[in-house]
């Protein structure tokens, strides 16, 4: 399936950031995902290479690991206290698994050049 970002705001047409298409990213890959996604951040955080930010009403790190032939583990932590639409009182950490053929952590690295959706297949 296609997971898709925006790279203008909905409210006023204004351009997005790279932090704000990430967390863009995150919304519709959480849409496409339904179901499969876990509670908590996969203990393959503790690498600590493969960080990104991402801004969802506060900085929202997400970690990307490549754990087999186009497979991908996603994890994301979106903290307490953060504003916009999803505000909280507490952490919010998610992981999910996807099958992908492109580079997925190069993708999002690069996300402000890839305007395009990227195709994801939710795996478990």
């Amino acid at each position: 399936m296609l997971v898709r970002h925006n790279t203008h705001r909905v409210r006023d047409g204004k351009p997005m950031g790279v932090a704000g298409q990430r967390a863009s990213f995150l919304k519709y890959l959480g849409d496409a995902c339904k179901g499969r996604i876990t509670e908590g951040l996969s203990p393959l955080v503790e690498t600590r290479t493969g960080w990104l930010s991402a801004f969802a009403g506060a900085p929202t790190p997400i970690h990307v690991t490549l754990i087999g032939v186009n497979l991908y583990r996603i994890s994301w932590k979106r903290p307490a206290g953060r504003g916009g639409h999803g505000t909280g009182k507490h952490d919010v950490e998610r992981a999910v698994s996807v099958r992908c053929t492109r580079d997925l952590h190069a993708y999002l690295s690069d996300i402000g050049s890839n305007p395009e959706p990227i195709d994801l297949e939710p795996v478990g």
